[in-house]
């Protein structure tokens, strides 16, 4: 065999094999040649196209978990580097990918409830082998819901006196200030204490 393939990234392996790299080659379209002399010493040469599409990358994801108990409004933010438009991702380990439309870092998931996510990255189809799974799962921690734990009351000590009170005891969310009210939600407070 008289004949051998060069171009950017290939190695000739002879016999008329050849492997070509594409982390060597980067992204873009490559020319590859083979060429061929017979025992006349005519040469003869083709060329083949490779084009090399550049893989997105995970650089960052940002977990924002809901604001209240039983409310669907956490959101992950994802960002990347490198790909071609448009950019398809995935917060489900990749059961389900959105075309979000968006070739530019970053993009958003919202409405999210409190779990675990796993983010995923691709290209748009047909371009959707390697996609870049971000390196641990998110996890959106949904608020405590509110809960009364006691209340103590002090009766007033004289007929018609207004030495009595109420202590209302809760707990809840620590990111969130607690409000109380004592007559059906009329009248708000921020203490549990009412005298």
């Amino acid at each position: 065999n008289l004949g051998g393939w060069t171009g950017t990234a290939v190695s000739d392996l002879g016999a008329g094999m050849a492997t070509f790299n594409p982390s060597t080659a980067t992204a873009g379209t490559h020319e590859v040649y083979y060429t061929y002399t017979d025992i006349n010493g005519c040469v003869d040469k083709d060329t083949t196209i490779i084009t090399v599409i550049e893989a997105p990358f995970v650089t960052n994801v940002i977990g924002l978990n809901p604001t209240f108990c039983g409310v669907e409004d956490g959101r992950i933010i994802v960002e990347w580097t490198g790909g071609i438009p448009s950019i398809e991702i995935s917060n489900n380990n990749g059961m389900n990918f959105f075309n979000t439309g968006n070739a530019i870092s970053p993009d958003t998931f919202i409405n999210l409830p409190g779990g675990i996510y796993n983010v995923i990255v691709r290209n748009q189809s047909p371009n959707t082998l390697c996609p870049d799974t971000f390196s641990m799962p998110i996890t959106l921690i949904t608020p405590d819901p509110i809960n009364v734990t006691g209340t103590t009351t002090v009766n007033p000590i004289t007929c018609g006196g207004n030495e009595g009170s109420i202590t209302i005891n809760a707990t809840g969310n620590p990111l969130k200030t607690l409000e109380y009210s004592i007559d059906n939600g009329s009248n708000w407070q921020p203490t549990g204490t009412f005298t």
